[in-house]
């Protein structure tokens, strides 16, 4: 089977991750549409005037490839089409105070690379049909590149690298401490003191 195989896999299961990606977009564009864009330097000035009617329609043509490329119909462009997407909606959420999306503007990118169609999708069973067995055989055992799953891989460790890096300043678990997500975790009593110490005695930086 081969890297195609894994492909295929990996196809599937980073679906949702497109369609909920649209749906958050959909979400906070409706409900914080009110808020002044950031401005961009330059031609990317762009990105920060585009029209929620147009980032709208983004968000449920994103869902639709999403769908498609779950199914695996027309894997190649769906996934392509994604990536394409993901541009503008990736520079309008950061216009709109969301930062968290630049793995998935690259993964995006390096899934595209990917031979994902050849099993568990519409476009083997379509091929299968169209073909015969031994020509649909012969076409999953095609090598394929392992470059897009390196360059995952790699853009994946650069996440972690540098996520984890910029923990460590203690500036950061401060400002955290003001967040909605801390509010919630300090309703366990017992949270309350510990974060409190840490925080009084500049150890909040220690990842715990």
């Amino acid at each position: 089977m081969g890297d195609s195989w894994c492909y295929s896999v990996f196809r599937i299961l980073w679906s949702p991750v497109h369609l909920s990606f649209a749906a958050y977009i959909f979400y906070w564009s409706s409900r914080e549409a009110h808020l002044p864009a950031l401005p961009y330097p330059g031609p990317l000035g762009v990105f920060s005037t585009v029209p929620l009617p147009v980032i709208i329609a983004l968000c449920v043509t994103q869902m639709l490839c999403g769908f498609s490329a779950l199914l695996g119909y027309q894997t190649r462009l769906m996934q392509w089409l994604l990536a394409f997407i993901a541009v503008p909606l990736f520079f309008y959420s950061v216009s709109h105070y969301q930062n968290h999306y630049g793995f998935y503007l690259f993964a995006c990118f390096y899934i595209a690379l990917m031979p994902s169609e050849r099993y568990y999708s519409l476009d083997s069973w379509i091929y299968r049909l169209r073909h015969g067995h031994a020509a649909h055989l012969e076409w999953q055992g095609v090598v394929a590149s392992v470059l897009p799953q390196r360059l995952l891989l790699m853009q994946l460790s650069f996440l972690y690298l540098f996520a984890g890096i910029a923990k460590f300043s203690p500036s950061w678990l401060t400002l955290y401490s003001t967040t909605p997500e801390f509010t919630y975790l300090a309703q366990e009593s017992w949270h309350i003191p510990l974060w409190t110490w840490l925080l009084e005695h500049n150890l909040a930086w220690i990842p715990l």
